[in-house]
């Protein structure tokens, strides 16, 4: 055993993934006695360590077990990769799993911390909390996170960066980590202010309390001091007296100026007053409301505001519609609405007819305190925020506009036969657990291997059925049966295999190649391409070890009608997600960071550019519409121009026309932009915070409350809507012109 490790982890260092699986054959489970030792040099960590990228992948997709796994040093192969300076590899990992951030190393060091204590390393910290945003809550074995690292080893962009990504962080929870990671305390009770102060730096002390009001300016270290006590031993230097007027500003005491408050004074008052007791009460029941319940409480409070409100708007016994005034002298009078009027009052237009009623005042006391009652609820109910400020002050202008109404009122089977006798015959010579036995292998030429190769349809369905798993079980050859089926040609057996699960189609085989990925290879199978991205229309998103997806593998191939078949059927997809799937396969990159434009000017495919370019033809200027993005760079710096200039043989002047009318540029002629430059930004405007303070509470909301609030706002815009649809007094029905000479 030891010697075959040692032969595998040389197999590792030259990444040769052929010999690999001539060990495999030797040994089917030594995977598995690699990975049952808690600490080794997997293959993975010598082939992550020299930046063998395709033999890492390939380890990475047969045992991701290995990717967390530390070594004798307690690295783990990502941490190598990082050491070594191997960025693409440790980008092509985490390209797997963007949780591979958060894997520990020595002293709990993660690739955020990493990042954090090198200067140069300003995109991949962007990258790191892009791919896992909840990295940056992890701390060391010191307590302390990627900012108090980054100030440790001086690295001011860093943390600055880091900072300006906690203020401008639009992802669930953002809030709570910018006020939680800002005031984290290390095993030495300081926070991010104590190390800036402590490490007299005025730069990271401004980024610091100009970003946001969540920073505690007077919190305390175990020593007892706050970040005034620390600055007062360099107050008289330059920097000091900089930051001496940066914590004025922010009020920041020293310990001994703080106000002697403890913890638990409260507790210790022998009598609460009923007011509070009150208050206490309300709050604990806010607390113990479930969402659910919130949400019927919600819905229903709004509805009976809807409903008193529309009380008003048409109240019981319908609105005057016209002025009556009786004469002086008139003891019976005919009223407005057509009964003898004895009482002699007058009447104006909008005025309520039943008003001076007893039962009317009674009906309107009762609505009122309904209304009031109900927008009680609705505001308790509704949770503090910037966000929910919207919904406060809608409910409050509603309020208003019912007291105004209350004025206005007042005044106013063919294998069947095959099937049984392929179930009878297996189930009268296999013994019961063999199958399960088969199953325990990491690496097994399967009886569905073995069947699906053969073309026995029947058989492989009854296996199949029988052990699902064998189908995704690859072979010592690193092959599943859909795998063997493309090979040997047996077509009819993918179909079958694919109708009954039709997400085989993302089942890798050696090298990470998906049936699509084969299909592509090949210019005779575009009826297989056809049904294999009907059947799973995300499988044009599977890549391979060297991150190709299906139209690199096309093109790779020289198979021109492969490729434009498969883009063709990217742009006719009408399933969800289509359009951003269009945009990240064409514009995809493999490991050397070409996209298929890149490929097919080196291959000097004028039909496949005009196809990657152009979608049709403006009707009104007769001219090729652009669709893609021409100027990506790839690991040589080289966009798709630049590699048109650099082919030997005859310049292509149909390629070049075409990336000359679509804008396309040399690398040399690109903007220099930095794209985390808005990340170091100090200062931002009041109107800024606010906004970024309101996404954040937006994107915490889940979705159950979400749907609430919205079920809120359409009752509450519906019933203002009705109040313009009939407002308040009603409307003239007929035009009126009085007489000049009427008295």
């Amino acid at each position: 055993m030891d010697e075959r490790i040692e032969k595998l982890k040389q197999v590792a260092q030259h990444g040769n993934i052929d010999a690999f699986y001539m060990l495999i054959r030797e040994d089917a489970k030594l995977l598995e006695a690699i990975d049952e030792l808690p600490f080794v040099d997997t293959p993975l960590h010598i082939a992550a360590s020299v930046g063998n990228i395709p033999f890492s992948m390939e380890m990475m997709r047969l045992k991701p077990s290995l990717v967390s796994k530390p070594n004798l040093d307690g690295f783990s192969p990502l941490h190598l990769a990082l050491l070594n300076g191997k960025i693409e590899m440790v980008r092509r990992l985490l390209q797997v799993d963007g949780d591979l951030v958060r894997v520990k190393g020595k002293e709990g060091i993660t690739l955020l911390h990493f990042a954090a204590a090198i200067d140069d390393h300003l995109d991949l910290l962007v990258e790191f909390l892009s791919v896992c945003p909840h990295s940056i809550e992890d701390v060391t074995i010191r307590n302390e996170t990627a900012l108090h690292i980054a100030l440790k080893f001086n690295n001011l962009e860093a943390f600055k960066l880091l900072v300006g990504w906690l203020r401008q962080n639009r992802s669930k929870n953002a809030m709570f980590w910018e006020r939680k990671v800002l005031n984290w305390k290390d095993d030495e009770g300081n926070t991010v202010l104590h190390v800036a102060v402590s490490k007299n730096q005025p730069k990271a002390v401004s980024h610091l309390l100009a970003s946001t009001y969540d920073v505690d300016v007077n919190v305390k270290n175990l020593e007892g001091k706050t970040a005034r006590d620390i600055l007062q031993g360099s107050e008289q230097t330059q920097a000091g007296r900089k930051i001496k007027v940066m914590l004025h500003r922010a009020k920041a005491l020293k310990a001994s100026s703080l106000p002697k408050v403890t913890s638990y004074a409260d507790y210790l008052r022998p009598k609460v007053g009923r007011r509070e007791k009150f208050r206490i009460r309300r709050t604990r029941e806010q607390h113990t409301i479930s969402d659910e319940r919130r949400n019927v409480l919600l819905v229903v409070a709004t509805l009976l505001m809807i409903v008193t409100y529309q009380g008003i708007l048409s109240p019981p016994g319908g609105l005057w519609q016209d002025d009556y005034n009786p004469g002086t002298n008139e003891s019976n009078t005919i009223a407005p609405n057509g009964k003898i009027n004895t009482t002699l009052h007058s009447q104006e237009a909008g005025a309520v007819i039943g008003s001076r009623k007893t039962s009317f005042g009674f009906f309107m006391l009762l609505n009122s305190v309904t209304f009031m009652l109900s927008f009680t609820i609705i505001f308790q109910l509704i949770p503090s925020g910037y966000c929910y400020v919207m919904f406060q002050a809608a409910l409050c202008f509603l309020y208003f506009c019912y007291l105004a109404s209350l004025t206005v009122i007042k005044a106013s089977t063919g294998t069947g036969g095959f099937l049984i006798s392929g179930s009878a015959l297996l189930y009268n010579i296999v013994d019961v657990k063999l199958l399960e036995d088969i199953d325990q292998l990491p690496f097994v030429d399967t009886p569905l291997d073995i069947a699906a190769s053969a073309g026995h349809i029947p058989m492989a369905m009854e296996l199949m059925r029988l052990i699902p798993s064998f189908s995704w079980k690859p072979n010592p050859d690193g092959f599943s049966p859909i795998h063997l089926d493309l090979l040997n040609g047996q077509t009819q057996m993918v179909l079958w295999l694919l109708k009954i699960d039709g997400d085989l189609e993302h089942v890798q085989g050696r090298e990470g190649m998906t049936p699509l990925h084969y299909a592509a290879t090949t210019d005779i199978h575009l009826e297989l391409l056809d049904e294999f991205l009907k059947v799973c229309p995300q499988s044009i998103k599977d890549v391979t070890i060297q991150n190709e997806n299906a139209l690199h593998i096309a093109l790779k191939y020289d198979k021109l009608e492969a490729f434009l078949h498969l883009v063709r059927r990217l742009q006719k997809n009408w399933s969800q997600n289509t359009i951003m799937w269009e945009s990240n396969v064409l514009k995809w990159k493999d490991e050397e960071a070409n996209t298929a434009l890149h490929i097919a000017v080196s291959k000097n495919q004028p039909k496949a550019v005009r196809k990657l370019l152009y979608s049709g033809v403006d009707k009104n200027t007769k001219e090729p519409i652009t669709v893609y993005q021409t100027c990506p760079k790839n690991l040589k710096g080289n966009t798709a121009g630049d590699m048109l200039g650099q082919q030997n043989q005859i310049e292509n002047r149909k390629i070049k026309v075409m990336l000359r009318h679509a804008g396309a540029l040399p690398a040399s002629s690109l903007p220099k932009v930095i794209y985390y430059a808005r990340y170091l930004w100090s200062l931002f405007s009041y109107i800024e915070k606010i906004r970024m303070h309101c996404i954040g509470e937006w994107t915490e909301i889940s979705d159950d409350r979400c749907n609430m609030l919205l079920v809120v706002a359409t009752l509450l815009l519906t019933v203002t809507y009705q109040g313009v649809l009939s407002p308040l007094g009603g409307l003239w029905q007929d035009e009126y012109h009085p007489e000049p000479n009427t008295t």
